[in-house]
């Protein structure tokens, strides 16, 4: 049997536009499943900034107006004492808070936000507070993490209810020894922190 040439190129014709087909739909099929992985990313990604920002809200404006003991003692590097108030009276304060039973990797990636250069607090507003078994540890850690702002070691507990979570945390303090801004910061989204030190800036530009 004989195929005349109009019938070949018919055939060809068909199956040629049968593997496009194929190709087209399964390249269809690969871009939608990596859109749904690419979405599913996405919609996971928002839902956790979502809650870093609703539990920060929620936490920083409980928090606002609290008044550190004015009896609170901390401890500098060189092992002198000295009040938590005596540190605060130039103005408000930025602390970042630490301790040696809180993740590690957490602790330092708020102390590598600090020194952003789009953090612009004066680095004189800045203090850290650890609570470590004793000072020279957090000698030790500044030193290990060329942590460049003053740091005191905190052995007395403080009764505010940001200690009970057992997590590194900003907080802006007064003279008065008040509260005027909480922030936890979240360790895999450094800009959510950086975000949060930009919007403080005008509490320290007197």
């Amino acid at each position: 049997m004989k195929f005349n040439s109009s019938t070949f190129y018919y055939i060809f014709s068909i199956v040629l536009v049968s593997i496009i087909m194929g190709l087209l739909y399964n390249f269809y099929k690969k871009t939608e499943i990596e859109f749904s992985k690419k979405y599913s990313l996405l919609k996971n990604e928002y839902k956790l900034v979502e809650d870093v920002l609703t539990n920060n809200l929620l936490n920083s404006n409980s928090y606002i107006g609290f008044e550190f003991n004015n009896k609170i003692i901390l401890e500098d590097t060189a092992l002198n004492k000295i009040s938590l108030i005596n540190v605060i009276k130039s103005g408000n304060i930025l602390v970042y808070r630490i301790s040696d039973t809180h993740c590690s990797s957490c602790d330092i990636a708020g102390l590598k936000s600090l020194v952003s250069p789009n953090v612009k607090i004066p680095k004189d507003r800045i203090i850290v507070i650890g609570s470590f078994y004793n000072t020279k540890l957090l000698a030790s850690y500044v030193f290990e993490n060329n942590i460049v702002h003053k740091a005191y070691n905190l052995k007395q507990s403080i009764n505010i209810r940001a200690e009970e979570f057992n997590f590194p945390y900003f907080i802006v303090v007064n003279k008065d020894l008040e509260v005027l801004s909480c922030f936890f910061p979240e360790k895999s989204k450094p800009y959510l922190t950086e975000y949060y030190l930009l919007g403080i800036k005008h509490l320290f530009d007197n």
